[in-house]
């Protein structure tokens, strides 16, 4: 239960969280780093994909639906900084948060989720696939994002400490919400929490 315990004390300054979701600034700074907001149009369901620039890298947050949103997230990140992408967290397994994972991938950016959303995500990928492709005919079968695994997963917790002692940490809940499971993820000293859809500003 340790994982509760840690949750409670993030979801303390979920009123952060909240101040980020509804922010309209791309780009908010603080003396250890500074956070860049790129958000989709309907054709991504409206996703927001977070930066966290750091000292020496940044951390990304959820990669959008496609991996051409994905490499515009990038494209709006490169306005702000040229600082290599050190990793990009999955707060869930839906499609908006992992399809575009391809791309942060061959910027050198390691992938990283909880064990929960790894063991979800193919399950997800082939019902979400069909749905999209047969269903809504928004793609063909050739067309559907291909499905980029996780590099490292996590039970519980984990804590990143990227370069300039600057340290992140992930929760994973282990509750249903918009998914099956979900991931908090709290910058330390940045003031920054994000809950994926736990949150997601006049949207749901």
């Amino acid at each position: 239960m340790k994982h509760f315990k840690n949750l409670t004390v993030l979801l303390s300054f979920v009123s952060l969280s909240i101040s980020a979701c509804a922010t309209s600034s791309t780009q908010e700074s603080n003396p250890t780093g500074t956070i860049i907001e790129y958000k989709s149009g309907p054709e991504g369901f409206d996703t927001r994909t977070f930066f966290y620039v750091g000292k020496n890298e940044v951390v990304a947050i959820d990669s959008q639906f496609t991996p051409e949103l994905a490499k515009k997230s990038i494209a709006h990140l490169r306005q702000f900084t040229d600082k290599p992408i050190k990793a990009l967290i999955i707060t869930h397994p839906n499609p908006d948060k992992f399809n575009g994972a391809s791309v942060f991938k061959k910027e050198g950016a390691q992938i990283i989720g909880s064990k929960a959303t790894a063991d979800a995500m193919a399950g997800v990928n082939a019902y979400k696939k069909y749905y999209f492709v047969h269903m809504a005919k928004m793609f063909s079968e050739e067309s559907y994002p291909s499905l980029t695994p996780i590099d490292e997963t996590f039970e519980d917790s984990l804590t990143l400490n990227l370069k300039g002692d600057q340290v992140i940490r992930l929760v994973e809940t282990n509750q249903p919400a918009i998914s099956s499971n979900q991931t908090v993820v709290y910058i330390e000293g940045a003031g920054g929490l994000f809950v994926g859809d736990m949150i997601h500003h006049k949207a749901h």
